[in-house]
């Protein structure tokens, strides 16, 4: 080896630590882009999953669909289950696949998969590292090695599950169920606004179902034909593993089976005393009894040949305040009923008491067909009428025709509606027109507390009669037979006569009937609506309102020589106006208002995402014009739904008072000079934000002196309007403004508000409603000294 040896063979050992180091830099960096690249596609995968959501529209199987695509995008699985939790608690699984192949889950199963998340509280990896292989939850061929299962949970609900399994051990990793668990905390809300959605399309596909059933079983003249046929049609139409009829004994103290959807249970028969079990409490009582779970019910009546019963709805059949039977209804499913389904089969019962009524007349008094024909006109009438206000025109207009009156009316309050539907017939055009004029100008309270909640004769009118309608009670005497629906009086059917004669008996006994008809069809009417609106408000308040208040500041911010104060009020709980007051530095805060082109769920949404596009951009530091623009150009790829926001925007310097302010076709600010009680109005150029491209937006500044208050509104302040149509207008809030002169921030706001409750007498608020005050707290002057 010669002398340089040992210096050759350290230079090399150098060399090829040198090459480690830079290969393992290499590596690492290599690494680092491989997993910011992994990052970047998952984002992007949640992104198209959220777009595709969107474009779902609330179709609940398209949703699934996308759920069952995405999930094996991220990890192929051989079998894959969906399994969701209904509002009533019932399990049900929507989609459910093997090898991509949609296949049946047992309900047991799905139930299983639900229990194990809701049990551990997270998603659940089966086997566990270092766990011997585990039994799953789904039986599903053989894919039954190892399991993911995801909870999706929304508003801190556990709606369902995502569940996958494979045939290879350890096919799932803990990377798999992070992105499945992004997947579906982004799925979520719109399972639960789909699934509301179907919940409310099944109760207005059972209102259709129902009012389809009642025609059917109106049509039924026979009284053991009619309890047989009902029996049946009801277990087609709704699909109940039993249904039977009850009527109630001559002695009034049992309750004897009549008709049974099993025909040997109905050859056998069956009596229930009164007040045992559901059955008989139901007819005791009155009311429905209601056991989901008949297994841990002390009413329930075990009966052997019916031991597939899980849950039982027993419902009274009654007319007016007498009690004919129960109509008993029985599912092999544990909480199949929910209180909804137990209102709304309330209708369809007493549409099946009527009808049982109406039959036991005919056959009792066969010579009074005139009546059973009578109530069937009535019936179809009604049947085919496309609104409330024409179900009532049809009743007074057929009831002369039927029962021998001169004259009938008819009036209604359509839940807390102002005005009455008010219809006459058989009186003089000008004498009816009067009487309506009348009637309109009265409340629902005075004329129900006159009328009273009970038929009644009137010969000669009281002088409280003749004070609601001096024309009606010159056109004496008349019958008053009220409305009820769901046990409230909702309207009074009015027939009047030559002879008091005229109006008793037979005749009596018809317009009874008619009256009787009339409430049923108010009721579905009523129940249809409130059904309607319940739904599409809860559905719109746990989709929106968590998001709403989120983005609403926590709390307004403590300013030395500022007085900051609002009012916010949604004109459906959640809505597209908001507000936002950010701190931009220690000396500036940015003040916004802003209006969406809309109202409820949709409104919140893109509010939500203007606000957060809105904030993010003011916190860069543009001027407030800029900050608009710029706001503009981020929220315009995402208006295809042809939704825009108005908004104003200003940045304040707190120590100076200089507001440097810019408008986006939203109405123009108030300010009201403390020293001359002049009101300038802050108007500059600009339209709204996310319609076109590049819109021109001005800047403007002005000074805020010492007592001088900055008011910003939404136009559902200025637009609410008063019984008469007027509307409070930008001139009533500024008379407002300009009497609140030297109050707080507070004291402002409330004085507008009760100003405009005023002007509106009650009526009901029809946009969303922001008032934003920002007062510069006056100088004070030491009197003793004079100092500032």
């Amino acid at each position: 080896m010669t002398p340089e040896s040992p210096g050759l063979v350290i230079g090399i050992a150098l060399l090829v630590v040198s090459l480690l180091v830079l290969l393992g830099a290499f590596l690492w960096a290599v690494r680092q882009l491989a997993h910011e690249r992994q990052a970047s596609r998952e984002l992007r995968r949640l992104y198209a999953f959220g777009r595709e959501l969107l474009e779902a529209r609330l179709d609940i199987d398209a949703m699934c669909r996308l759920v069952e695509e995405y999930c094996q995008e991220i990890v192929p699985a051989a079998a894959f289950a969906l399994v969701l939790r209904e509002p009533s608690g019932a399990v049900y699984c929507p989609l459910a696949s093997h090898s991509g192949q949609p296949l049946s889950l047992r309900e047991a199963d799905a139930a299983a998969a639900l229990a194990l998340v809701e049990q551990n509280g997270e998603a659940v990896l089966l086997p566990g590292e270092h766990e011997p292989p585990t039994p799953l939850p789904l039986a599903i061929a053989d894919a039954t090695a190892s399991g993911l299962y995801v909870p999706i949970y929304a508003n801190d609900a556990l709606l369902g599950v995502i569940a996958l399994q494979s045939d290879q051990v350890g096919a799932f990793t803990r990377e798999h169920l992070a992105d499945v668990t992004a997947l579906a905390s982004q799925a979520a809300l719109g399972l639960q606004a789909a699934a509301l959605l179907r919940q409310q399309q099944q109760r207005t596909a059972q209102l259709m179902l129902i009012a389809e059933v009642g025609r059917k079983v109106a049509a039924i003249l026979d009284l053991q034909t009619l309890f047989h046929d009902t029996v049946h049609l009801v277990q087609e139409t709704f699909g109940y593993y039993h249904v039977s009829i009850y009527r109630l004994s001559d002695n009034n103290k049992t309750l004897i089976l009549t008709a049974s959807s099993d025909a040997e249970i109905e050859h056998r028969g069956l009596t229930v005393p009164l007040g045992v079990g559901l059955i008989g409490h139901a007819a005791q009582e009155g009311r429905i009894h209601l056991a989901n779970d008949v297994l841990h019910n002390d009413l329930y009546l075990h009966e052997a040949s019916l031991d597939r019963t899980r849950a039982e709805l027993a419902i009274p059949l009654r007319v007016e305040n007498r009690i004919l039977g129960v109509l008993d209804l029985q599912s092999d499913r544990a909480q199949a009923f929910t209180d909804d389904d137990a209102s709304v089969l309330q209708v369809l019962a007493d549409q099946i008491a009527v009808a049982i009524e109406d039959s036991h007349l005919y056959m009792l008094q066969r010579q009074q067909s005139r009546i059973s024909e009578a109530l069937l006109q009535v019936a179809n009438v009604l049947s085919s009428a496309t609104s409330l206000s024409e179900s009532m025109a049809a009743v007074v207009d057929l009831t002369p025709r039927l029962v021998e009156v001169t004259w009938c009316l008819a009036v209604v309050w359509p839940d807390d509606e102002r005005r009455p539907i008010l219809h006459t017939t058989g009186l003089p055009t000008e004498v009816g027109a009067e009487i309506s004029r009348e009637l309109a100008r009265r409340s629902r309270e005075q004329i129900t507390a006159c009328w009273g909640s009970q038929k009644h004769l009137v010969v000669e009118a009281p002088d409280d009669m003749a004070a609601l309608s001096s024309v009606l009670a010159e056109h004496t005497p008349f019958v008053v037979i009220p409305l009820a629906a769901r046990e409230n009086v909702v309207g009074y059917l009015l027939a009047g006569a030559e002879r008091a004669e005229a109006l008793s008996g037979q005749a009596a006994n018809l317009l009874a009937d008619i009256a009787r008809q009339a409430s049923l069809a108010i009721d579905s009417a009523l129940l249809h609506q409130q059904i309607l609106r319940q739904q599409q408000f809860e559905q719109e308040m746990h989709l929106a309102r968590d998001i709403q208040l989120s983005f609403m500041p926590e709390s307004l911010p403590d300013l030395p020589g500022w007085d900051i104060a609002v009012e916010w009020k949604a004109a459906r709980g959640v809505g597209g106006d908001f507000y936002d007051l950010i701190p931009l530095d220690e000396n500036r805060l940015g003040i916004v208002i802003a209006d969406v082109s809309d109202k409820g769920v949709a409104a919140a949404l893109y509010m939500a995402l203007s606000r957060t596009v809105m904030r993010s951009t003011a916190l860069e530091g543009y001027s407030a014009a800029r900050t608009l623009q710029r706001t503009n150009t981020l929220l315009l790829p995402e208006s295809r739904s042809g939704m825009f926001v108005t908004m104003f925007y200003a940045i304040l310097d707190l120590r100076s008072g200089l507001l440097r302010y810019a408008r986006a076709g939203h109405n123009p600010p108030l300010l009201l000079r403390a020293s001359t009680l002049d009101i300038e109005t802050l108007c500059s150029p600009g339209i709204v934000l996310g319609v076109v491209d590049d819109p021109e937006i001005e800047q403007r500044t002005t000074m805020l002196y010492p007592g001088d208050v900055l008011l910003l509104y939404t136009d559902g302040v200025t637009e609410a309007t008063s019984p008469d149509g007027d509307e409070f207008g930008v001139e009533g809030l500024e008379n407002t403004l300009r009497q609140s002169a030297g109050l707080s921030a507070e004291q402002v706001i409330r004085a507008t508000v009760q100003a405009q409750a005023a002007f509106v007498e009650g009526s009901e608020q029809a946009d969303d409603f922001t008032l934003l005050v920002v007062r510069r707290q006056p100088i004070v002057q030491d009197t003793a000294t004079g100092a500032m």
